[in-house]
């Protein structure tokens, strides 16, 4: 599904919906997406967990380089 297509549709809110699982917790185009990358269909998703992380290297910065970032 095309991401504009997923940001038009409804989510399960909007349609009053009362399921179980995921689409109650989550945004709907986050639960296309990873429907779609593990070729399922968006109710099989229970639930899942998402972390992210700064993959840059770390750097100092400041005027007389000070601080680490």
């Amino acid at each position: 599904m095309a991401v504009k297509e997923a940001l038009n549709s409804k989510g399960p809110e909007e349609e009053g919906a009362g399921s179980s699982g995921a689409t109650g917790h989550h945004h709907p185009l986050l639960l296309k997406a990873l429907a779609e990358a593990l070729a399922c269909e968006v109710d099989d998703i229970i639930d899942f967990e998402l972390c992210c992380h700064d993959t840059q290297p770390g750097q100092t910065v400041g005027g007389a380089g000070e601080f680490i970032s």
